[in-house]
């Protein structure tokens, strides 16, 4: 047959029925005159009404919404805006752009097998993914305390991870999770004895799950002592040391992966796939400081840094995740090292939590002092960046934790910012 020819399908109890062949995708696209209709091409569907769009592989995606490009894994879900011949127009967490149609799959409402949810498992909110390439539910993590509307034995969908819909549509919620939308700057309140104490329970509960790579865990892993260092980067740079161990923790296979053990690598620094450089670092220590001074400080924390998005681990739409790691939910499974950290210790953290807001518009200013006498410490260029709120009472200002590497406090108009509800 003529592979190049564009054949309309409808979708009919599950299955594609073929209809008509054309030479043309615009000839295709007239026919399409009802819902059940789909464009295919070499068996691959093209263009459809409503459904939603899967990645194949690893993809660099456009951004129209932020003028920059957004690293996203294989197998992550997409809203379907429209297609062409050539491309698809989506929204991911918020973004809108462009990818190609060899690069994603196109999933039509009727066909959809299995999807990604989100439930409320015991107070405790659950995210369980679905794998499009074997068509089944293949891994699931907790992160946090599950949102007040989230009801035990229902299902709840979300494209950024912030807003959430039941099944039908009908029930709507809004959530942050508190250790994903937490900024940076925060300190811990757990000691340095704490976070050790921590650490040793965790490793021997690695090691007693009997998955290989932990073996020894409690006396070969990386972390065992690094509570008063991560402290130490607490007080010296403003990185809040529980952020930096949870981190740790997730890119280190807790202090056990092949990086950690033979490079003193604990974050993955300098190792992309593309580019397996190994650099070996005289210390666990001084990985610490190369991540603290090399990546986050300058690049993701500090404001008008090269991938500054939010100080914040966050998701796609805000924070670290929209450029650290192409993994969708990179920043929620951070948070969720957090949650159990302070599930194991007491949740001191939540239990006297920071105040956090987000700036409503782009291009802020934020002040030395309650007034526009002086040029601004530094400038938010995107809207929607989190921040940590430690007075109000100044008339018409907030006083905010800096974004920039100082102790004194910067100020912002109180027009531009919006509280938010997180979940602790």
């Amino acid at each position: 047959g003529n592979t190049t020819a564009y054949i309309v399908k409808e979708v009919s109890n599950g299955n594609l029925v073929d209809k008509q062949t054309f030479t043309s995708f615009e000839a295709a696209e007239k026919a399409m005159t009802t819902s059940s209709l789909v464009i295919t091409q070499n068996d691959k569907i093209i263009k459809m009404t409503s459904g939603y769009v899967v990645t194949t592989n690893y993809v660099a995606l456009n951004s129209e919404t932020i003028k920059d490009q957004i690293a996203v894994a294989g197998n992550t879900e997409m809203e379907y805006l429209g297609s062409d011949a050539t491309q698809v127009k989506v929204r991911l967490a918020g973004h809108t752009g462009y990818l190609k149609q060899a690069d994603v799959t196109l999933i039509p409402s009727a066909l959809v097998k299995g999807r990604s949810y989100y439930t409320n498992e015991y107070g405790e909110i659950k995210h369980t993914l679905y794998d499009y390439k074997t068509n089944k539910y293949s891994a699931s993590y907790v992160y946090g305390k599950a949102p007040s509307f989230m009801k035990q034995g229902e299902k709840y969908f979300s494209w950024d991870g912030i807003n959430f819909t039941n099944a039908d549509g009908s029930s709507k919620g809004e959530a942050y999770n508190y250790y994903q939308f937490l900024p940076a700057r925060a300190a811990t309140q757990y000691t340095a004895d704490e976070l050790d104490q921590y650490i040793v329970g965790k490793l021997a509960e690695v090691e007693s799950s009997g998955a290989s790579i932990y073996k020894n865990a409690t006396t070969k892993s990386k972390l065992l002592g690094l509570g008063s260092v991560l402290k130490e980067v607490e007080a010296n740079s403003h990185i809040n040391a529980m952020l930096i161990l949870s981190l740790a923790q997730h890119e280190s296979a807790y202090g056990m992966s092949d990086h950690a053990q033979n490079l003193n690598n604990l974050f993955g620094l300098y190792v992309y796939d593309t580019n397996p450089l190994n650099k070996k670092f005289d210390s666990v220590e001084a990985n610490i400081n190369e991540l603290v001074e090399k990546f986050l400080q300058p690049n993701y924390i500090t404001p008008g840094g090269r991938y500054t998005n939010g100080a914040v681990v966050g998701s796609k739409a805000i924070g670290f995740n929209v450029k650290y790691a192409s993994d969708p939910f990179w920043g929620a499974k951070i948070a969720g090292h957090y949650y159990r950290a302070e599930k194991a210790l007491g949740f001191k953290d939540a239990n006297n939590p920071y105040k956090i807001a987000l700036t409503t518009t782009a291009g802020l200013n934020v002040r030395a002092d309650a007034s526009t006498s002086q040029s601004p410490l530094f400038t938010f260029s995107k809207s929607n960046m989190p921040v940590i709120v430690t007075d109000t009472s100044s008339n018409g200002w907030y006083q905010i934790v800096s974004d920039k590497l100082n102790t004194e406090p910067g100020y912002i108009s109180k027009d531009y910012i919006k509280f938010i509800n997180t979940v602790k």
